[in-house]
């Protein structure tokens, strides 16, 4: 209780000095032309010019030359020093391209739901001309529609479980294998090793290709979806 005063008498102290910094700022834009930018004066004429001079922003350098510190390492250092960090390493940055390579090539191309008008791209020179077969048959019942959906879902995830992520695993363990031990048995001291860093950084490669191909899916579908909207373009 005892320190209650004191805590209020410092809080009134910094909210007049928060009205006070306030009102000098609103003074100093309206007698500041452009204040806050590099083109920022002071008419001549006004009697706080004197005053209000040294808010100005100041002049640049003759032939813009500036001073500057000496670098503390060269460029070759600088690079040496980064070769050397965990996440930088050749092995770690060949695995990192195989990742994106691997999305791609591969992942990107891919779509969650079908938003093909034939059943598949591969298939649409299988695709009867309109109006040269049965009426029923050139489009989906809303049963086999979902049916229809369900089955590519499917099909995308094993392709995702197959040729993204058991290909990732197998690619990682067959770089790093040799480098890094990964039957750590101890969490505290797995968390130590420059391996979690290098772990980590994956997986938010992964969270990032994860998240733009949901997004792409979705805005695939919604396009599919509006393409069947009559329109005057189409």
């Amino acid at each position: 209780r005892s320190h209650v005063p004191a805590i209020r008498s410092l809080i009134q102290e910094i909210q007049q000095s928060y009205v006070l910094s306030m009102k000098f700022s609103k003074v100093k834009g309206d007698l500041i032309d452009g204040y806050g930018t590099l083109r920022a004066r002071v008419v001549a004429s006004s009697p706080f010019a004197q005053l209000l001079g040294s808010f100005l922003p100041k002049p640049v350098p003759r032939l813009g030359l500036v001073t500057f510190e000496p670098a503390e390492l060269a460029v070759h250092e600088v690079a040496d020093h980064m070769c050397k960090q965990p996440t930088l390493t050749a092995t770690v940055n060949a695995v990192t391209m195989s990742v994106w390579r691997r999305f791609s090539e591969e992942i990107s191309r891919h779509q969650i739901l079908d938003t093909t008008r034939c059943h598949r791209t591969s298939d649409k020179a299988a695709q009867p001309a309109v109006g040269a077969a049965d009426p029923d048959t050139k489009v989906f019942h809303p049963e086999d529609f979902i049916r229809h959906m369900e089955d590519h879902r499917r099909d995308v995830t094993v392709t995702l479980e197959r040729h993204w992520r058991d290909y990732i695993v197998s690619e990682v363990l067959d770089k790093m294998s040799e480098s890094h031990n990964f039957f750590v048995d101890n969490p505290s001291k797995y968390l130590r090793l420059p391996l979690h860093r290098i772990l980590r950084k994956f997986d938010f490669i992964l969270s990032q290709q994860m998240r733009w191909f949901v997004q792409s899916s979705i805005d695939s579908w919604v396009e599919f979806m509006e393409s069947f909207v009559p329109s005057v373009d189409r």
